[in-house]
């Protein structure tokens, strides 16, 4: 996020996205990382469909919205996170080795 927000401030000093205070989730924080890429282009077709609202992604240059759109960062809340290494698949196979990956 604090990527974005750099870029957009030299890019889009006015906007409004900057008006919304610190974004994001501190790094710390993100339990779970997962490669979300085989949707990257259905992500772009949905997010272009609403045409009526501008979208933060397209002031963005093509790394940062991969990196956005191809990758979902998330904080696992319930059951509570115990630390240890990113969680990479929400679902579990048994193997805890497979589902949970260090970065």
């Amino acid at each position: 996020m604090q990527e974005w927000v750099a870029h957009l401030r030299a890019a889009d000093p006015d906007s409004e996205y900057l008006d919304l205070g610190r974004l994001g989730t501190p790094d710390e924080h993100i339990t779970t990382v997962l490669d979300s890429s085989e949707h990257y282009e259905l992500r772009w077709q949905v997010i272009r469909a609403h045409a009526s609202q501008t979208s933060p992604f397209e002031i963005m240059p093509p790394d940062l919205q991969r990196s956005f759109l191809a990758t979902d960062r998330l904080r696992r809340i319930r059951p509570p996170w115990a630390g240890g290494p990113l969680e990479r698949n929400l679902i579990g196979d048994g193997d805890s080795s497979r589902a949970r990956t260090s970065r």
